[in-house]
């Protein structure tokens, strides 16, 4: 009998953490929110363990970060973020925290999508939309110009976004403390 109970308890724990993780928008796919035109397939898959939040990327050779800057750990949902086979999370030389894309994108729920011929960035959430070109520090959101202090970039063939800034257009909290970037 404790047993069976030990494991109802198990099962509604992972049902509810899977509930909260959902009700923060962290999930793999799009759920049909975004445009056809938006929609790509990553070659990343988000899954959720009850310890930690796992990201596994299709991506191989370069694991290594940009020199002259910092890693640092992710928390999203109160789990820990591994992620597997990418580079990792890094404050860059400017003090900004920067992700790759397309890891931030499938994190948020978010879908993604390269224009290579333009080398644009766009990310899209429920009816927000930001739009980043390489090496430019204005970015589009929902069509309005905005200045940042850090421009998206290019290392390891991944393009790298400033996490607290789409974060927080997405309408999630970002702490740091300690090197570890808190989404909440």
């Amino acid at each position: 009998m404790r047993r069976k109970l030990f494991l109802a308890a198990a099962v509604c724990s992972v049902l509810m953490l899977a509930g909260a993780v959902a009700a923060l928008g962290y999930a793999t796919t799009d759920g049909g929110r975004a445009p056809a035109e938006l929609r790509d397939q990553t070659g990343v898959n988000v899954e959720v363990t009850e310890k930690e939040v796992i990201v596994t990327t299709s991506y191989t050779p370069e694991t290594k970060n940009p020199p002259g800057t910092t890693p640092v750990g992710l928390v999203v949902g109160g789990k820990p973020v591994r992620i597997v086979n990418d580079v990792q999370p890094f404050v860059n030389p400017q003090g900004i925290t920067m992700i790759p894309a397309r890891t931030l994108a499938a994190l948020l729920g978010a879908s993604i999508a390269y224009d290579g011929a333009k080398q644009q960035i766009t990310i899209q959430q429920g009816l927000k939309t930001i739009v980043f070109n390489i090496n430019s520090n204005t970015v589009l959101v929902d069509g309005k110009a905005i200045t940042l202090e850090t421009s998206a970039t290019l290392f390891a063939d991944r393009t790298f976004v400033p996490l607290r800034f789409i974060t927080e257009a997405f309408g999630n909290q970002v702490d740091y403390a300690g090197g570890v970037v808190t989404i909440k």
